[in-house]
This record gives structure tokens, sequence and C-alpha cells, in this order.
């Protein structure tokens, strides 16, 4: 965790440190709530360990976090947040609460910061090249959409899928563009990405996402296009000018099981106009991540 100890204050790294090794690694995520303990979450299990019940999170200690995310600048840090979160170098994110100044309907500042989430950006590899061979036919990808709880392993599982792709990991090689808006995916860094995402990858980081998909399609011939999280109507509009252009599409979206996607209007409509052919479902069961592939009828049941 030498990475990630980068943004915590020694007080935390302690904390951490003293956990047996194989619990250490399995953080995925820690909340620092002020005046509450230390916790961390692990397969969406939120855990505080009797050896952290003592040490209450101080607003001195969320002010460090922050300005070692934002390299001594408060003033880009609250800048990003005035977006919901920060994106850091190493590809992980922090969420933030407290009490917010408004003018308007725009967020300009907060006044209190009382809360951090600091989710951890995991590359783990091998975990996709059992399933592409489902989501390939007649040597094309099929549109895939992969779902799952917010935390559940879509970027991840996403990112591997795009490194397999793009060397030919069970599949063929396809030239593979990235729409990384929030730099999770590939953690772009000096203009190189940090994280494995093979040979044949293009990337377009800090670009809103609906124009990052446009420039590559029409500007580097891409074979499968991949975006992180549809979340807005201008990204839908843009993949249904992907999709209609004969480029493979593979995306994430947030929803705890199918029947969530399915009543989500933005998803509703992704489904209505056909443009997802195959659909990775992401759960947790007995402690350990569950990959299903599932298509379009079994969506609508």
């Amino acid at each position: 965790m030498h990475e990630k100890s980068k943004l915590l204050p020694s007080s935390i790294k302690r904390l951490i440190d003293a956990l047996e090794e194989d619990i250490y690694y399995q953080i995925e995520e820690l909340r620092m709530r002020e005046g509450q303990a230390l916790s961390y979450i692990s397969m969406g299990e939120e855990v505080v360990p009797d050896e952290w019940r003592l040490h209450k999170i101080t607003a001195k200690e969320i002010a460090w976090v922050l300005e070692a995310a934002g390299k001594g600048s408060m003033h880009a840090v609250l800048e990003q947040f005035k977006h919901g979160f920060l994106s850091v170098e190493g590809g992980h994110r922090i969420g933030i609460c407290g009490s917010v100044a408004m003018r308007g309907d725009n967020l300009i500042n907060f006044r209190h910061i009382s809360s951090l989430s600091i989710r951890f950006s995991h590359e783990v590899q091998s975990i996709a090249e059992p399933i592409l061979p489902q989501l390939i036919e007649d040597g094309r990808l099929k549109n895939t959409l992969i779902f799952s709880a917010p935390g559940g392993g879509k970027t991840t599982f996403l990112r591997d899928c795009i490194r397999c792709l793009s060397d030919g990991i069970g599949t063929p090689p396809f030239r593979v563009g990235v729409a990384d808006e929030r730099g999770e995916i590939c953690d772009m860094y000096a203009g190189k990405a940090q994280r494995s995402v093979g040979s044949r990858t293009d990337i377009i980081d800090a670009c809103p996402k609906d124009k990052a998909l446009i420039m590559m399609l029409r500007g580097m011939n891409p074979q499968v296009l991949a975006v992180d999280e549809i979340t807005a109507k201008n990204d839908l509009i843009a993949v249904e000018e992907v999709a209609g252009c004969g480029v493979s599409l593979i995306a994430t979206a947030h929803g705890q099981a199918p029947n969530e996607v399915v009543y989500r209007p933005i998803y509703r409509e992704l489904l209505q106009k056909g443009i997802f052919e195959r659909f990775v479902w992401i759960g947790i069961k007995d402690g350990k991540r569950r990959y299903r592939v599932l298509g379009k009828k079994e969506m609508v049941q």
C-alpha cells in the first residue's frame, strides 16, 4: 500500500500498518469521518477493527489528505470537488462531504469538510480472459455493458478487458480507444498510462466522455471504444453515434442487479434502443466476486 500511503498522515498510516497482512491488501476504500473511528471497506463490507476504535478522525487529518492529494494546493482540490470527487495520481478517487456554499444552482466552495471516502484503484489481471469468449462473436466484440454496485469492481474488470482485447489475450487483437475522463482506467501520468491497458490502446484522458468518444471515432480508426460509467444524456448521444458506425463498445454502469439497471431511465433507454448486446454482472458471494454474462432477453425479464 506504499503508493496509497502517500495520501495519508502518519497517524492513519500507523493504524493501517498494524493490520494483518492479508487484511491490509484487501482494503478497497478508507472512510474518514470527523469525530468517528477510521473504517475500511472490503468486498462491500465496512469494518472498524477493534484497534482503530480509540482513534477519532480529526479535521486536521482530513485537511492533510486533501493537501496531499492536491500537492499543496487546496484551491486546485476544491475546484475538482465541485464535480463531486477528486481523481489523484495512481487512479485513486476521493469523495467528500460537508457544508457547502452555493451560488444559485452552482456549488462554489466547501465551508467545512466533515468526511472523506478514499477509494483505492486496484489492478487485477487475468479476470477478464475467461469471460471474453462469451463476448466475442464472428471475430467481433459484441457491444458490452459491465455493471455492479458501487465499488463492485467494474473499472478493474473493464481495464483487464481492454488489456486482453488490445494484446489479443484469449481473443483476436483489436485497436482499442479509451475515453478516460477521470483518469481511473489508465491513470495517465506525464503522458504515459500507469496501468496495463495493452499495446494497441489509444487514450484520451481529462476530456468529457462524449467528446473523447467522437474524437477517437473520427480520428483514430478504433475497432473497440471503451468508456467508464455512462451517466449523462450526452454520454448516451455519443454512444448512439458510435454504435451506428460499426465500432464495438464496452462500458460500465452502476447497478446492484439487472432489474436495477433496467429501471434507471438512461440505461432503460440504452436497452430499448438495443445498443448493448451482452451484459456482465459482477456480484459478490461468499467473499468473492462472481462474473455472469447475460443477454438482452435476460436483462428485461
